[in-house]
């Protein structure tokens, strides 16, 4: 579990009338954690796991967001733990667990949900291989991707590309199987935010090396439209409604001061 960092109580002053009801009605300076899941996969800079001497912890832009906006209204750090996403986002509708973390934008049916407004924003590309495809892919609109074999991670959605996940081969465990996987001919392309990318590539001199390859080529995905990650607050837990207020005020407060570009460089140094 990962603090707010100190720079968030140079705003801290700010907090309106109107949100100091909105703590008192939902018992925001009550001493129960909410509770929270993420997928269980790494995704710097917005939430990995950042290992020392006392084992490991989660970190990240998406940390640092919700815990700051708790912090603000006087609320206890999240407990935040990693799951099966399909298990984490199942666990958030039945109410077991309150949000869940980095939902893309049109990921999923947010009828279960209340969905916060979009603290970052990311964009897609698609890595292909040269050795297998050496003049590249036809790929001029997002319908294009259907006419390739597209390989992934375990656990990762494709809805929001209008591809049925069961249709992508998501065996790999990691990147460096999944650009194995690739370069041996056993897919055409992969998918990945251009963010992550360079999230991975600072947290790793392996990845480094494994994508500037020559390879492999990452191409932006032509008429892709940015994805917002988003904070989705179970409907089924008490004053649901009171804490969506809560985080999405704080993640307005942020951009506004500028604090979310603040805290990025410090997760995109080199390693």
């Amino acid at each position: 579990m990962v603090n707010a960092h100190k720079g968030w109580n140079t705003w801290m002053p700010g907090l309106s009338g109107a949100l100091w009801l909105c703590c008192v009605s939902f018992n925001a300076c009550a001493s129960e954690s909410i509770r929270a899941c993420a997928a269980n996969l790494e995704y710097p800079p917005y939430l990995f796991i950042q290992h020392d001497t006392q084992g490991g912890s989660l970190v990240g832009l998406t940390i640092d967001t919700l815990q700051a906006s708790l912090k603000r209204v006087g609320k206890p750090p999240a407990k935040i733990e990693k799951l099966p996403w399909l298990r984490c986002l199942k666990l958030v509708e039945v109410g077991d667990i309150d949000v869940a973390l980095n939902v893309p934008t049109a990921q999923i049916d947010p009828k279960p949900y209340r969905i916060s407004e979009p603290y970052a924003v990311v964009h897609s590309v698609y890595i292909a291989s040269r050795i297998n495809s050496p003049h590249g892919l036809k790929i001029r609109t997002v319908e294009d991707l259907k006419k390739y074999r597209i390989c992934g991670l375990l656990g990762i959605r494709y809805d929001s590309y209008g591809i049925d996940t069961g249709t992508v081969d998501a065996g790999s465990g990691n990147y460096l199987s999944l650009i194995n996987k690739l370069n041996a001919g056993h897919c055409d392309l992969f998918l990945e935010k251009r963010e992550i990318m360079d999230g991975l590539q600072a947290r790793s001199q392996e990845l480094r090396t494994a994508f500037n390859s020559s390879s492999l080529v990452q191409t932006p995905l032509p008429e892709d439209s940015p994805l917002g990650l988003h904070f989705a607050v179970s409907r089924r837990i008490q004053d649901s409604e009171a804490l969506l207020e809560q985080i999405n005020a704080g993640i307005a407060i942020l951009k506004r001061t500028g604090q979310l570009n603040k805290w990025m460089p410090s997760y995109l140094k080199q390693k």
